[in-house]
């Protein structure tokens, strides 16, 4: 017992000990639900369908999308065979290289170690992220991409950040969004390594051209021009409108954010495309507060996070806007790490708020005196409660601000930050329990 416990203590003292739980604990729920429900659910009716055909006739299917992710669910169904497990064992490994991903990029960022282990968690039990890791559907290994693009950058690691967004791009297009955020970010804070990034994006270009005929021959042993191709791709979703199509779950890209919508895949388990409500209230606020903050202070954690949700959100509502394009609430999920990427930064300067002095006020000290020895000047945070042994300012005096805030302003704040981290983290997890599949799990009364 004694060994037990002594494992226990060195796992929890070790650096990577959150993230790894957190990673387990996934990776654990998805593979309880892989075999739940044993039927496609909504669009896996035609990626399942479409990898079907591909390992017996090599017909191609769905070409308004480009063909990596699609042959990433028709691999795992070579491998593990026409299945649940088939159709969503890499889905949910992709899902849980998200979450690792997430880490590396907030570890790119000056944020506390509670902030990134939160942070964290948030979006690992964020309910439309764990669910689009638990359908074989694009849109998670789009995600996944893209975050390690992110990652990549961050790292200064250009040309593998490029690779990762044209991985990203080839799973579906919205992986081109990205780009925008990285770009002006590079433009206001970097600046550098430019032959590295234009030799790197020619290659991408050229790769990308390529790459779509390349992998759809291997799904289809057919090869097709590769410029009329890619012109296809861009085209063909500019039709999918609300004039010329419809679906009980349509939405306009603005309607994601200004009203709250549950799109149901399945029923039993449920299987409900829904943003967690606490990451859905946090979006606009996060992306205001943090487009200030880097304005008014040229914070970069916060720019980072506003130019990501700029081109995930901003950008889809300005296209929806132009082409009138039908969208559904899973397109979402390329958000959720720009938003909780800003509650880190919330949470950091809402820690640091709790020792934070009140203004401070000025003594006047004459010039050239000795303050070595001068006591600081007690400021207490209550309104009209400064005390101090104020002198009448001289001639050549300089004024000098000193301040602290008293032991129990401290104390006050302290209980507000806990205790209203303490209920966001309760409600956001208690609304993952409530959309995602385990619902139905639950032991119920007979009666």
């Amino acid at each position: 017992m004694t060994k037990f416990f002594n494992i226990i203590k060195r796992f929890t003292a070790w650096k990577y000990a959150w993230l790894a739980a957190v990673l387990i604990g996934s990776m654990i729920l998805h593979l309880g639900l892989l075999w739940h429900p044993d039927e496609l659910v909504l669009d896996e009716q035609y990626y399942v369908v479409a990898a079907r055909d591909y390992l017996v006739q090599g017909d191609l299917h769905q070409p308004e999308h480009p063909p990596l992710a699609k042959l990433v669910i028709t691999a795992g169904m070579q491998v593990f065979g026409d299945n649940p497990f088939g159709w969503r064992f890499f889905p949910a490994v992709f899902g849980t290289g998200a979450i690792f991903f997430f880490y590396l990029i907030l570890r790119q960022f000056p944020l506390s170690n509670a902030a990134v282990n939160i942070a964290v968690g948030l979006f690992a039990f964020e309910n439309a992220t764990f669910l689009m890791a638990s359908v074989a559907m694009l849109d998670i290994f789009n995600v996944t991409f893209m975050l390690a693009g992110f990652w990549a950058y961050l790292a200064r690691k250009y040309p593998l950040a490029v690779l990762f967004l044209l991985l990203s791009a080839l799973c579906k297009l919205t992986g081109l969004f990205p780009v925008i955020a990285i770009a002006s970010h590079w433009l206001v804070f970097r600046r550098d390594k430019v032959l590295v990034l234009a030799i790197s994006g020619l290659a991408a270009y050229a790769g990308a051209i390529l790459a779509v005929p390349g992998l759809e021959y291997l799904l289809t042993d057919d090869w097709s021009n590769p410029f009329s191709r890619i012109n296809h791709l861009f085209t063909v979703p500019g039709t999918i409108t609300f004039e010329n199509s419809s679906h009980p779950s349509a939405l306009h890209p603005w309607q994601w954010v200004l009203g709250y919508y549950i799109m149901p895949f399945w029923w039993s388990p449920q299987y409900l495309s829904a943003v967690t409500p606490t990451v859905w209230a946090m979006t606009l606020p996060g992306f205001v507060w943090t487009s200030w903050l880097a304005w008014r202070r040229r914070d970069e954690t916060a720019f980072f996070a506003a130019a990501w949700i700029f081109a995930t959100l901003i950008v889809w509502i300005i296209l929806g806007a132009i082409t009138d394009r039908i969208t559904y609430i899973f397109y979402f999920v390329p958000i959720v790490g720009g938003v909780l990427l800003a509650f880190a930064l919330f949470f950091d300067k809402a820690w640091a708020w709790t020792t934070e002095a009140a203004p401070g006020v000025q003594k006047s000290i004459p010039a050239g005196a000795d303050t070595a020895n001068l006591e600081p000047i007690t400021v207490s945070c209550d309104e009209n409660d400064i005390t101090t042994n104020s002198e009448s300012e001289t001639e050549g005096a300089h004024p000098v601000l000193t301040s602290k805030p008293k032991w129990w302003t401290t104390v006050r704040r302290r209980r507000l930050f806990f205790i209203g981290m303490g209920i966001l983290i309760t409600v956001h997890l208690a609304f993952f329990l409530a959309l995602s599949p385990f619902t139905n799990w639950w032991p119920t009364n007979p009666g």
